[in-house]
């Protein structure tokens, strides 16, 4: 374990799991446990400051496209997750080589829209003061660029009050600029990579710049010149190892008094070597029996289309006709604070009408009752509706279109038939877009819900995909701090047609705390 306050930023987001300059990478940064991230800025045409991770865009069978010749239409028109690819990591956290062998994030019209690179005033409106910015100026598009981009920049945190709260990084040739043209900035210098540690430290201190933005690889070689830093901290990326640190490699610099922090591109894997994950709960759905010390099993509705058991794996079955129906399991314990759960699934016929969740709730189960013979309104509730008893977030795969994250900020409201029998009111339910193959051709895969405060990251590994992909990403201030987790399924009557039959079957799930 390292230092705990040793503090992890995305960089371009946590671009590993999601596309760089992305507001869900943005997010999912922060629902990974990061401090906060680093924004990539370039100017475009209309002269307006955008987060994009370099000055050209391009996606798969299409020209490269300069950001500076884009208006702002332009570039939101631009697919921003046309090119991500997940990729594998080793046990050292770097690249295998190893890629996803679809592009989860790439622009399907019945998905959704697509995502696009925000303008740096979206992303100071959204973050300015919810987490830790630091934004990158570069030089690859030409001085004169780069010195309008200075002023857009100081202009727009100008404009949100932001002006020494979010950190510029930058050369020290704009460096010079950004201190002339606005004193109280917050500053840190990047390190060049032919100058010497003690040179780039002197400019920091005669800059007045509170950050050196330096590589691991430079700093691993000159490690003496780190001693009399103060008051200058610093901020360690690589241009090797971009993903993550060499854990033996940070060890011997985890101790350094100025280290402030860390900017790689998964913030999974720099907060997993800070603050290592426990497994407090697992399950593998061994046998015939549902262990009844860690689950409450029930319906949702007062029919007998769903059928909970175990065989080997938690099975709920859903006969084809009947009406919405649907089934659970939910943690009895309450999960208290930050969390990373996963479940594997395997599902037997993936349709438009049916669908399956691993979800947070903040209400106590109901009591275990699989029996569906005799069901009632005193042995149904919505704790075991998927998308139900709200409010929940939830890591889901969406009917045959894919991966999301759901969500529902409103409270438990509850509407009664005549039997009284209870559905959910879903006004305030809300979606992703779809991220990466639903289809019959993809039956089994992982599901993951993280939890850091109030913002929860949804997950997805499958045939495609062996390394995590981020399926979306979003703030859930309702939920309160002790939740429970609901594993559910349902089916019901979509569009005219009768509601399909289906299985999914969950094995495997575990539970960190941090």
């Amino acid at each position: 374990m390292l230092k705990k306050e040793l503090a992890s930023y995305g960089l371009y987001g946590c671009s590993h799991t999601a596309p760089a300059d992305t507001m869900v990478a943005y997010r999912a940064a922060m629902g990974a446990g990061g401090a906060g991230f680093v924004a990539g800025l370039h100017l475009t045409k209309s002269g307006t400051a955008v987060c994009c991770p370099s000055a050209t865009l391009t996606k798969p069978g299409a020209e490269p496209l300069a950001v500076l010749e884009l208006s702002d239409e332009e570039l939101q028109a631009f697919d921003a997750g046309a090119c991500f690819q997940s990729t594998v990591l080793d046990a050292d956290y770097q690249p295998t080589g190893e890629t996803g062998t679809n592009y989860p994030w790439a622009e399907i019209p019945k998905k959704g829209p697509h995502l696009y690179h925000p303008k740096l005033s979206e992303v100071l409106q959204m973050f300015g003061r919810r987490t830790g910015i630091f934004l990158k100026l570069q030089e690859d598009q030409g001085a004169a660029a780069a010195n309008a981009l200075v002023e857009q920049t100081l202009k727009d945190l100008q404009r949100f009050g932001l002006t020494g709260r979010v950190t510029i990084i930058a050369p020290k040739s704009l460096g010079a600029r950004i201190r002339q043209q606005s004193p109280e900035a917050s500053l840190a210098l990047a390190a060049p990579a032919d100058q010497s540690l003690q040179q780039s430290i002197a400019d920091c201190k005669s800059l007045q710049a509170e950050y050196l933005f330096a590589t691991l690889e430079a700093v691993s070689g000159q490690v003496g010149a780190l001693t009399d830093m103060r008051p200058v901290k610093l901020l360690l990326t690589s241009a090797q190892a971009p993903m993550a640190p060499p854990p033996r490699q940070l060890a011997g610099l985890a101790d350094l008094d100025c280290l402030a922090g860390l900017c790689f591109r998964s913030v999974e894997s720099c907060v997993e070597m800070v603050t290592p994950p426990a497994q407090v709960l697992a399950d593998g759905f061994a046998g015939t029996t549902i262990d009844q010390s860690i689950w409450a099993c029930g319906y949702s509705h007062q029919n007998q289309d769903t059928q909970i058991s175990q065989n080997d794996g938690l099975t709920i079955t859903i006969q084809q006709g009947g009406c919405y129906s649907g089934g659970a399991a939910v943690t009895l314990l309450p999960i208290h604070g930050r969390f990373d759960a996963q479940v594997d699934f395997h599902v037997a016929h993936p349709h438009q009408g049916t669908t399956f969740e691993m979800a947070a709730i903040s209400i106590d189960p109901g009591y275990f009752h699989i029996d569906n013979s005799n069901l009632n309104s005193r042995t149904v509730n919505l704790t075991f509706d998927v998308h139900g008893a709200a409010p929940y977030a939830s890591s889901e795969r969406d009917e045959n279109d894919g991966f999301r994250i759901g969500w529902n900020n409103g409270f438990n409201l509850t509407k009664f038939d005549a039997d009284w029998s209870a559905s959910s009111v879903n006004m305030y339910n809300k979606y992703s877009r779809d991220v990466g193959n639903g289809a019959i051709d993809n039956p089994s895969g992982i599901l993951r819900l993280v939890r850091n405060g109030a913002m929860f990251n949804a997950y997805s590994r499958d045939k495609y995909n062996q390394a995590w992909v981020c399926t979306g990403s979003e703030l859930i201030p309702n939920l309160g701090p002790d939740i429970h987790l609901r594993l559910a399924a349902k089916h019901w009557n979509k569009g005219g047609e009768v509601a399909p039959h289906n299985q999914i079957i969950f094995t495997n799930f575990r539970l960190f705390q941090f």
